[in-house]
């Protein structure tokens, strides 16, 4: 049985490039990130094999989210 078919799709690892293109940076940027320890998590398997899930991508994604600077709730100011 393939791991696709194991696995949902948002469990399943992507490389940096395809990481990156999610996220709309740099390969470059997520490996600076990563040796200064930040960023998204991501998964290391021996030197040089690095990794990311998509659900982590999505939080991370997420995280960052602004909202408005205008809320509808506030009354003009004249």
């Amino acid at each position: 049985m393939p791991a696709e078919s194991r696995f949902p799709a948002d469990e399943l690892p992507v490389s940096t490039k395809e990481a990156a293109r999610y996220l709309g940076l740099a390969p470059k940027t997520l490996a600076h990130w990563r040796s200064r320890g930040k960023g998204p998590r991501y998964l290391r398997f021996g030197v040089k094999s690095v990794s990311y899930l998509r659900a982590d991508l999505a939080e991370f994604r997420n995280s960052h989210m602004v909202g408005s600077v205008k809320s509808s709730s506030r009354r003009p100011s004249y």
